[in-house]
C-alpha cells in the first residue's frame, strides 16, 4: 500500500512513535464528502497508519498504541475519544460566518449534507455512524479498510463513494467535479511549484500566459486549467489592464495578453496538508 506521511502532524503521540501516515487516495476519493469530513479524515490517519505500521490489535489498542491518552488532541477539538459522537457540523465551519443569515445557510447546508449522506447510507444497506467509533465501523463496511484478527489492511485502490452509493444529484455534481480535477492536477502542481520553489512565492507576477506556460513547461490550454482550478479555489486572482479589471477566468486571456497574477498563499496553506510520498510493500 503507498501511504503519505503527514509532516505537519509530526508524529503520533504515545510508545509506538513514528510518522501518521495517510492512504495517498484519501482525497481524491470524495469521502470527506460522503461522511463527517475531518473525523473521517482522522480515522483514515488511523487506520492507513495501523496497517503501514503495522499496529496490529482492537480498535482500542491500535488508538491506545499510537496516541496513549493523546487522542483527544489528535481530533482538534472534534472529540475525546472513540465514543465522541459524530460532527457533520463542526465548529470552525461558523468561524467566518458573517452575521446570522450565513450562519443559518451554513448550518442548512450541514444538515441537508447529512441527511443526503444517511439516506444514501441506509439506502445501500450500510451502518448510519453516531459516534467516531461508529464512523470507524461505517468505513469498514464500505471497504475503506478491513481487519481480520487484529491485522489492518487497506485496498491500494479505496472504493469510490458513487461506485457504491446512490447519491443525490448534487452531491454526484460535486463527485465529477472532483475527479475532473484529478485530470488538472498535475499542471496545478507544476504551476505551484514554479510560483513557491522557482519564483519564491511572489505576491503577484505580471506576465502573459504564453510566457508563463513557457516556463512552468506547460501548454498554454494546461496553464489556463491550472489557473482557473485555483481561481475557482480563491488560491489566485486575476487582473489585467490599469486600472486594474479583474478577470473571472484565464480563458479570458490570450497567449500574449499581460495580466497579473495575485496568489493568496495563506488561503493555500489553510486548504492543504503537506505531504511527502512514502512507498511500502502493498499490504
Amino acid at each position: 500500500m503507498t501511504v503519505d506521511r503527514d509532516t505537519r502532524d509530526g508524529r503520533a503521540g504515545g510508545g509506538g512513535g513514528g510518522d501518521i501516515s495517510v492512504h495517498d487516495d484519501w482525497f481524491t476519493s470524495g469521502w470527506m464528502h460522503v461522511l463527517p469530513r475531518h473525523q473521517a479524515l482522522f480515522m483514515c490517519l488511523v487506520l492507513s497508519t495501523a496497517a503501514s505500521r503495522p499496529v496490529t490489535g482492537t480498535l482500542d489498542e491500535v488508538v491506545r498504541e499510537l496516541f496513549d491518552d493523546a487522542f483527544g488532541a489528535f481530533l482538534r477539538g472534534l472529540g475525546e475519544d472513540l465514543d465522541s459522537p459524530v460532527l457533520w457540523l463542526e465548529p470552525e465551519d461558523l468561524d467566518h460566518a458573517e452575521g446570522k443569515g450565513a450562519e443559518a445557510r451554513i448550518r442548512a447546508e450541514a444538515a441537508a449534507r447529512r441527511e443526503a449522506s444517511e439516506g444514501a447510507l441506509r439506502a445501500g444497506g450500510f451502518p448510519v455512524p453516531a459516534t467516531i467509533r461508529d464512523l470507524v465501523g461505517t468505513m469498514l463496511a464500505l471497504g475503506i479498510a478491513h481487519t481480520v484478527e487484529g491485522r489492518w489492511t487497506m485496498p491500494k485502490r479505496l472504493p469510490l463513494p458513487e461506485e457504491i452509493l446512490e447519491l443525490p444529484e448534487d452531491l454526484r455534481e460535486i463527485l465529477r467535479k472532483l475527479r475532473r480535477s484529478d485530470a488538472v492536477a498535475p499542471w496545478k502542481h507544476a504551476l505551484v511549484r514554479y510560483l513557491d520553489e522557482g519564483l519564491g512565492r511572489p505576491e503577484e507576477v505580471f506576465t502573459t500566459p504564453g510566457r508563463l506556460a513557457g516556463a512552468v513547461r506547460l501548454s498554454t490550454d494546461e496553464l489556463r486549467s491550472a489557473i482557473d482550478y485555483l481561481v475557482e479555489d480563491e488560491h489566485v486572482r486575476l487582473y489585467r489592464g490599469i486600472p486594474r479589471v479583474p478577470v473571472a477566468s484565464a480563458r479570458d486571456l490570450q497567449d500574449h495578453q499581460r495580466f497579473h497574477l495575485v496568489p493568496d498563499w495563506q488561503r493555500y496553506a489553510e486548504d492543504h496538508v503537506f505531504v511527502v510520498r512514502h512507498d511500502q510493500a502493498d499490504h
